[in-house]
């Protein structure tokens, strides 16, 4: 009989893997998932901001929040939002009352306002800088005086101006006690602006802004840019 040999045969063992071999590996396929979804990410956000550049209204609705605009949303109706009011006495281009519903253009930048009202002096330099970049576009600007009488008004702007700036149509609320036309649009406090946009009344301004800073320009070119 055969002598049986008392040892197992050698059992292959396949050589580990090193550990740091294992490490870098994974890393790697970290690295590029981090890579595939900072890509992915990137192409989505030139996508939204593509879509924003092509959409005025899109780009309108993120910039509000920046800017300190109130969205208001309320069509302009003629028995609540309006009334006749006073044209300066020396005026040659307008008769002595006007509504603002004859004096609307697309886009309305209503400002109410008095010469005893330190903000709203303050604004008046950048409201004056914005209407000038505004010359020739479909665009008023409309300020309503709630100062006592013509005299402060033509006081002021013939000492801060040289007289009122050309362009700007400068109006006083003759029920400024009583019924004041502010109050009907909710400002309690001077100065406040609106602007209004084809015969809806869409933002509130509350207080005094820098009307010519590179967000505000922004925003009225995108008001406008239907119209520009």
């Amino acid at each position: 009989m055969p002598a049986v040999s008392s040892e197992h045969s050698p059992t292959t063992t396949p050589n580990p893997v090193p550990s740091r071999v294992r490490i870098g590996t994974s890393r790697n396929i970290a690295l590029v998932g981090l890579a595939f979804f900072s890509l992915t990410l990137f192409a989505l956000l030139q996508i939204r901001s593509l879509t924003i550049f092509q959409n005025p209204e899109a780009r309108l609705a993120t910039l509000l929040p920046s800017i300190g605009a109130e969205i208001l949303q309320i069509p302009f109706d003629a028995a609540i939002h309006d009334r006749e009011l006073e044209t300066p006495p020396w005026s040659k281009n307008l008769p002595p009352k006007v509504t603002l519903r004859g004096l609307q253009k697309h886009v309305v930048f209503l400002n109410f306002w008095a010469t005893w009202c330190e903000p709203c002096i303050r604004e008046l330099p950048s409201m004056v800088a914005l209407l000038k970049r505004q010359q020739g576009r479909d665009f008023t600007m409309i300020a309503v005086s709630y100062d006592e009488s013509w005299d402060d008004v033509k006081r002021f702007f013939d000492t801060a101006t040289g007289g009122i700036p050309e362009g700007l149509i400068v109006l006083r609320d003759p029920a400024m006690a009583d019924d004041p036309l502010r109050a009907r649009y909710g400002t309690e406090k001077l100065p406040e602006s609106y602007v209004i946009r084809d015969g809806l009344i869409e933002h509130r301004f509350v207080n005094a802004h820098n009307w010519v800073d590179s967000a505000k320009v922004e925003y009225f070119n995108l008001m406008l840019a239907e119209n520009p």
